[in-house]
C-alpha cells in the first residue's frame, strides 16, 4: 500500500515538472515573439517618421510650385515661358518621388497587415492564457502587459499610416492640378512659337526658349565687352598721364 502511495506521489511530481517545463517553453517562445514584434514596431516607427518627412517635403515643394505658378502669371511672356520649363523639371522630379512613396506605402501596408495578424494571434493567446491557473497568470503577467502595450502601439501606428495615406492622396490631387496647369502652359508655349514664326515669316518654327537663352548669352557677352572697354579706357587714360609727365621731364 505504501509502495503504491509512493509511486503516486512520484507520478504527480513528474507531471508537475513536465507541466512546468512546458510552461517555461511556452513562455520562452512568447518572449521571443515579443522581442521580434518590438523590433518590428521600432522599424515601423522609423519608416513612419521617414514617410511623414517625405510627405511634408513634397507638400512644401508643391506649395512652392503653386506660388511660382502665380508669380509666373504676373511676369512677361518670355519670363513666363522660362519659368514654365523649370516647373516641368520640378514636376518630373516630384513624379519620381511620388512613385517611391507609393511603393513605401504598399510595403508599409503589407507589414501592417502582417502585424494585425500577429495581433489577432496574440489576442487569441491572451484569451487562452486568461484561463490558466493563478500561478501561471502571475508568471505571464509582465509579458502580457508588454504585449498589450505593443498591440495598442501597433493600432496607433495603423491609424497614423491611414492619415499619411490621406495626406499623400491630397498631395497627389494637387500634383494633378499642377500637371493640368503645366499642360496649359505647354500649349501656350507652342502658340507663342507659332505666332512668333508667323510674325518673323520664318521658314521653320522658331524655338522661343532657344531665343531666350541666346539673348541671355548675348547680354552677358555685351556686359563683358563693356567692362573690357572700360578697363581699356582707364588704361589709356593712365598711359596719357604718364606720357605727359615724360614730355614735361624731357623739356626740363
Amino acid at each position: 500500500m505504501d509502495d503504491k502511495s509512493g509511486h503516486g506521489k512520484e507520478d504527480d511530481n513528474d507531471a508537475d515538472v513536465e507541466s512546468k517545463a512546458i510552461l517555461r517553453k511556452k513562455l520562452q517562445v512568447k518572449s521571443d515573439a515579443l522581442v521580434v514584434l518590438s523590433q518590428e514596431l521600432n522599424q515601423y516607427k522609423i519608416q513612419r517618421d521617414q514617410f511623414k518627412l517625405m510627405a511634408e517635403k513634397i507638400q512644401e515643394r508643391f506649395l512652392h510650385l503653386k506660388k511660382q505658378m502665380c508669380d509666373t502669371k504676373e511676369s512677361n511672356k518670355c519670363d513666363s515661358l522660362e519659368n514654365n520649363f523649370r516647373t516641368l523639371d520640378l514636376l518630373t522630379e516630384a513624379r519620381e518621388q511620388n512613385k517611391c512613396l507609393r511603393l513605401q506605402v504598399e510595403t508599409l501596408r503589407q507589414r501592417l497587415m502582417d502585424a494585425e495578424g500577429d495581433i489577432k494571434a496574440l489576442r487569441t493567446n491572451n484569451n487562452h492564457n486568461n484561463r490558466v491557473s493563478v500561478d501561471q497568470e502571475a508568471q505571464l503577467a509582465p509579458a502580457m502587459h508588454q504585449r498589450e502595450e505593443m498591440i495598442e502601439q501597433l493600432e496607433k501606428l495603423n491609424l497614423r499610416c491611414s492619415q499619411l495615406q490621406t495626406d499623400l492622396q491630397t498631395v497627389l490631387d494637387e500634383k494633378h492640378e499642377l500637371e493640368v496647369e503645366r499642360d496649359a502652359f505647354k500649349c501656350k508655349a507652342h502658340r507663342l512659337n507659332h505666332e512668333l514664326s508667323k510674325a518673323l515669316s520664318a521658314s521653320k518654327p522658331v524655338d522661343l526658349d532657344a531665343l531666350i537663352n541666346e539673348n541671355r548669352y548675348l547680354q552677358e557677352r555685351l556686359q563683358q565687352l563693356l567692362e573690357e572697354k572700360e578697363l581699356t579706357r582707364q588704361s589709356l587714360s593712365k598711359y596719357k598721364v604718364v606720357q605727359r609727365i615724360m614730355n614735361i621731364l624731357s623739356n626740363l
